[in-house]
């Protein structure tokens, strides 16, 4: 159940009672490799959108994005030198001592560096990896997800490192977010 590519109902998931880790994209470069601040302002947005959402359907979740992303953001520092490994190492840390029940992927994970790692930890750890494209269909059953929510939207894949450069589109699902639509 949710390992080795399985993956888990959000019924399943809240009867394990316990904390989750949910990863995100967050990096995002432009086609000449150059850090885009407003894109991973973006990401911040939409991993923080979907993990409020997964909160409010009873689970128990620590969003690394959400959490973390103030303190990137805030300090000029952080943004100059692109201190990438430095978050690696806080979240393999998060990871490898916190008993988490099991990993929830974002949306886009594949195009993410850090996800794919994170991915990598608790696939060696046994732990279970869920993804989050199929929480959907009991959070719009639930009432958690207003069914009208953007189903599909063109997404360059950009993310994560640079993967994916000058390729074609991906689908992804996103969240419509009412700031943004104003």
């Amino acid at each position: 159940m949710g390992n080795k590519g399985e993956s888990m109902t959000l019924t399943e998931l809240l009867a394990i009672d316990g904390p989750c880790y949910f990863a995100h994209p967050y990096t995002v470069k432009d086609d000449h490799g150059r850090y885009i601040p407003a894109g991973e302002d973006a990401n911040f947005m939409i991993a923080s959108y979907w993990g409020g959402l997964l909160i409010q359907a009873g689970l128990v979740i620590y969003n690394p994005i959400s959490h973390t992303h103030p303190m990137h953001s805030a300090n000029p520092l952080f943004l100059s030198r692109h201190e990438h490994e430095m978050w690696y190492r806080l979240d393999e840390t998060q990871i490898r001592h916190t008993n988490w029940v099991s990993l929830i992927l974002g949306l886009g994970w594949r195009l993410s560096k850090g996800c794919l790692a994170e991915r990598t930890i608790f696939t060696n750890l046994g732990k279970p990896i869920v993804m989050l494209s199929d929480l959907i269909p009991e959070l719009l059953e639930r009432g958690i997800l207003d069914a009208g929510f953007r189903r599909e939207t063109n997404v360059p894949e950009r993310c994560g490192q640079g993967s994916g450069r000058n390729q074609e589109p991906s689908r992804l699902i996103l969240p419509v977010c009412p700031v943004a639509d104003r």
